[in-house]
This record gives C-alpha cells, structure tokens and sequence, in this order.
C-alpha cells in the first residue's frame, strides 16, 4: 500500500487530501495540532493522526521515526494567514508567517527526504495564487508563498537527478475555515451585477 504524509490535515485543504486519499487506499500520515482534529482523523481508514507543529524542530527531527521506511509522498500543507497592510505588520507576525508556510515547510521536506528518495517518491507543496499576484493586506501571507514558489522550484531542479517529482499547487480562493469570513466579499461581489 502506498504511503503519504500530509501536513496540516486537521481542516480545510489537508483534510480533503486526507480523505480522499484514504478513500484511494493509501497509508496516510496526517499531521495535526488539535486533539479533537487528531481525534477525528484517527477514526479513518488508512489514516494514522500524528501530532505536529511543524514550527517545533524536535518535533520534525523525531517524526521520521513516525513513518515508515520509505513513504511515496509528502503534501506540505500546514500553513497560516497573518493578514494586515505591511507598515503596520509586527516582525513577531511576520516571523512566524514565514516560519509556518515557508521554513517549516521545507524543515518537513527535508526530514523525510530520505524516505522519499527510498521510494522514489513526490514532493508537493501546496502553495497558492497568492504566490503569484500579491494583493494588499495580504503580503505577509504573499510574501510566504512566493518564497515557497522560490525554494520548490530550486528543490524540483536539484532532486532532477534522482527522478523525484517536485509539484507546486496553486489553488484560487478556496472556502474553508483559515479564510474565515474573508470570501463573503469575493462571494457578494460575484454574484451582483454590475
């Protein structure tokens, strides 16, 4: 049976990965901080819950020893939203916007890299348009996804040799609970005629 860690899987995006590839019959690996989130994933088939902030390095130097001795895939999709107009973004938020989305991300990545590589298995990041056309109020989330933009493309070139795809997904506004009630604008707007 094939196997994929997936961060982030306690809501939203992570959890629909989860789902559906525990539906597809895969070994999945999801990572979560909540108990009740931990609690609900546990009860699928084919999921095993793993505590983890991925912000805690003994946290990802011990995960390893979580997964098994090679694991097809990783979906790197834990991730947060610091909204707010740069000037006025304090540089604790802003540290930990990149921190969670960006330097965590690949602290994962590179943790199970040696699983992957036994298997000869996939990097995925979930990234975002975000990353691609910066908005206002929004750059620190921006700013963290044009930088995993950066560093999966270096990572796809440098694990070329060892025929280890490394895929950046790109999603568009996507309705779950990390945007809150930021979409019903979005939603209003779509739906008036001009």
């Amino acid at each position: 049976m094939p196997s994929v860690l997936v961060t982030g899987a306690g809501r939203g995006i992570g959890l629909a990965i989860t789902e559906h590839m525990s539906r597809q019959g895969w070994d999945v690996y999801a990572t979560a901080r909540s108990d009740a989130a931990l609690h609900s994933l546990d009860r699928m088939p084919n999921v095993h819950a793993i505590p983890l902030d991925i912000t805690d390095r003994s946290a990802i130097a011990a995960l390893p020893d979580r997964l098994p001795a090679s694991l097809n895939g990783v979906v790197n999709n834990a991730g947060i939203i610091v909204n707010g107009p740069v000037e006025g973004l304090s540089l604790d938020d802003l540290t930990q916007q990149l921190d969670v989305n960006v330097i965590s991300q690949i602290a994962v990545t590179q943790a199970v890299l040696p699983k992957i590589r036994a298997a000869r298995g996939r990097v995925v990041f979930i990234s975002s348009v975000s990353g691609l056309y910066t908005t206002p109020g929004t750059g620190a989330y921006n700013a963290s996804k044009y930088a995993i933009e950066s560093l999966a493309d270096a990572l796809r070139m440098e694990l070329r040799p060892w025929r280890i795809p490394v895929s950046l997904i790109e999603p568009g506004p996507i309705r779950t609970d990390m945007w809150g009630e930021v979409l019903n604008d979005y939603d209003h707007m779509t739906q008036t005629p001009i």
